[in-house]
């Protein structure tokens, strides 16, 4: 770090690469508190279901929707080729997503969160967050903080994962940032069976 900052470079972002056992009870305890069938209350425009009925062109669109507004402060795509290169880059990304162990959460047909899930060598991986920055923009209501919406996708997610593995194969590492305003708040308060951090630098 020393060497990176006296050359005239530094950290653009810092991951803090949680890795959850989706199997573990702890973890399936916190499921059942934030599950879709454990919020009665919940109103009918909100629903959380698998991203199974979606066309790739829609999981694709989602993923570029999130992408731009989360990476906007730090790493903004600009309008034009980037743009065009980062549709491109979703395309072939969402080829790979688990689309019953995926989880989207939708406001009156709206598609507002979103958990994409993929199959890796030594379990699974995410990526996670709300589809807009402000759910209400959407029409989401004031009491639905983007934090619940997140919380519900995470837990359906959980629960999928959890009925098709066990042990280290049930492990999920979530590629996201400490910033991520909603994913990290979301995640407080879930056991971790693992961390692996990762600083993303800017070299001079």
């Amino acid at each position: 770090m020393g060497f990176l900052e006296a050359t005239g470079g530094g950290v653009r972002q810092r991951c803090p690469g949680q890795v959850i056992d989706a199997a573990d009870p702890k973890v399936l305890a916190w499921v059942d508190v934030y599950s879709g069938l454990a919020q009665t209350e919940d109103p009918p425009e909100l629903v959380v279901d698998s991203l199974e009925a979606l066309d790739s062109d829609q999981v694709a669109a989602a993923f570029v929707e999130q992408y731009l507004w989360v990476h906007a402060p730090w790493a903004p795509v600009s309008p034009g080729a980037p743009r065009r290169a980062l549709a491109e880059v979703a395309a072939a990304t969402v080829a790979d997503v688990d689309r019953a162990c995926s989880s989207g959460v939708w406001w009156d047909g709206r598609l507002a969160a979103t958990v994409l899930v993929f199959a890796a060598d030594d379990g699974w991986e995410a990526v996670a967050e709300t589809v807009v920055p402000d759910v209400t923009a959407v029409g989401v209501p004031g009491h639905l903080t983007g934090v619940a919406l997140l919380r519900r996708a995470l837990a359906r997610s959980f629960a999928e994962i959890a009925q098709r593995s066990a042990g280290p194969s049930a492990h999920v590492e979530f590629d996201g940032h400490v910033d991520d305003p909603h994913l990290q708040p979301a995640l407080d308060g879930v056991p971790l069976a693992a961390v692996r951090p990762l600083l993303l630098v800017q070299a001079p």
